[in-house]
């Protein structure tokens, strides 16, 4: 079987940049969270008794039962670091499909995938001993094969969509938006065409989610374990006073830095109907938009929560730059184009490292 040449070049620059962040902030990347994420690991092998703070983060239970079965070889914190690095790639080649099944061709996606690869959160956070990267990644997958159904009218894979979106749930919360992604969708399509096998697809993807989640719950709250709303709950008593405008400001800047320059373009190019988008795209962007605005519930603006923005925001800049490259037709631009957001990414990484980059601005004002 003939390997792409361009998941080959993905994979290594996944490579090149694992080895950045090593080097910059080592490879076993503790930060506070991480002490619950080793706490889980050692639990479900059995090593030690539930804690308070374990238990609130137990409907989200993945990382420590994977984490366990591969301990030994692996120490805790090798093996949560471990599943981090399958999940980073996985992430790398779940977007390049994301965007192939948009309509862009292979160039263009390895472009957006290489951006979502390395943005300053996922440098900063992805490849630590954190969570964050699970939810990223169960998210584009999730769309992702919801597409692949959605093109080739399948129901197996409508099932798939939903039994992966019960997976992204048991790592991170934002592991689910992909499937409520998949829901607004087709309840669009549902509303707009009055067409009944929408609803049998909406009864695809809902069915295994609900009753795997049902199952779930029942044998956690059986065992004394936590809900999400338990947990959203304890975070909003705990965190108070870092929802302030400045704070939005600054993290969404730094989140995504000058692509948010690339989409201004973007959405100038639209409103001047320079770019045209096929109906379908513009409906599934929009509801990646809409799926995402869950975020905004978390009492706390961090960039590793607002990251998964990219769902609506990275697409929206490879149609800006397909066309300035059609325009243009140069491939030194189009590299220069590419690029800029990689370096500015890296320089900030680089800046903050383990520390904030509102430390960083702090020092200079």
């Amino acid at each position: 079987m003939k390997i792409n040449k361009h998941i080959i070049l993905l994979g290594i620059i996944g490579a090149v940049i694992i080895s950045l962040v090593f080097l910059r902030n080592g490879v076993l990347n503790v930060y506070p969270d991480t002490a619950v994420y080793v706490e889980q690991v050692k639990y479900y092998n059995h090593e030690i008794p539930k804690s308070w703070s374990m238990n609130y983060r137990s409907f989200k239970p993945l990382y420590g039962f994977v984490g366990a079965l591969i301990t030994p070889p692996f120490t805790a914190e090798q093996s949560i670091l471990f599943i981090d690095v399958i999940f980073f790639f996985g992430l790398l080649f779940s977007s390049f499909y994301f965007f192939k099944e948009l309509g862009f061709q292979e160039n263009y996606s390895l472009i957006g995938a290489t951006f979502i690869g390395t943005g300053y959160p996922l440098l900063k956070y992805g490849l630590a001993l954190l969570t964050d990267i699970s939810g990223w990644f169960f998210a584009t997958l999730t769309v992702t094969i919801f597409l692949v159904a959605i093109r080739k009218n399948s129901n197996r894979l409508l099932l798939l969509t939903s039994v992966i979106g019960f997976f992204g749930s048991l790592c991170k919360e934002t592991g689910i938006l992909g499937l409520l992604f998949a829901g607004l969708y087709l309840t669009f399509f549902l509303i707009k065409e009055k067409d009944i096998k929408y609803l049998k697809k909406i009864f695809y993807i809902s069915l295994p989610f609900i009753l795997l989640q049902a199952i779930f719950l029942s044998v956690l709250i059986s065992r004394g374990g936590s809900s999400f709303l338990a947990w959203l709950k304890f975070n909003n008593q705990l965190v108070v006073g870092l929802r302030t405008p400045y704070l939005f400001f600054f993290t969404q800047l730094s989140t995504f830095s000058i692509l948010w320059v690339y989409l201004l373009v973007s959405l100038y190019l639209i409103f001047r109907k320079k770019i045209n988008i096929s109906f379908n795209n513009k409906i599934i962007i929009s509801c990646l938009l809409v799926s995402v605005l869950p975020i905004f519930a978390w009492p706390e603006f961090l960039s590793r929560v607002l990251y998964i923005e990219f769902l609506f925001i990275v697409p929206l800049i490879l149609y800006a730059i397909r066309f300035i490259n059609e325009k243009v037709r140069s491939k030194t631009l189009l590299f220069f184009i590419a690029f800029v957001p990689v370096l500015i990414s890296m320089f900030l990484f680089s800046l903050a490292g383990n520390g904030s980059l509102f430390d960083v601005l702090r020092a200079f004002i």
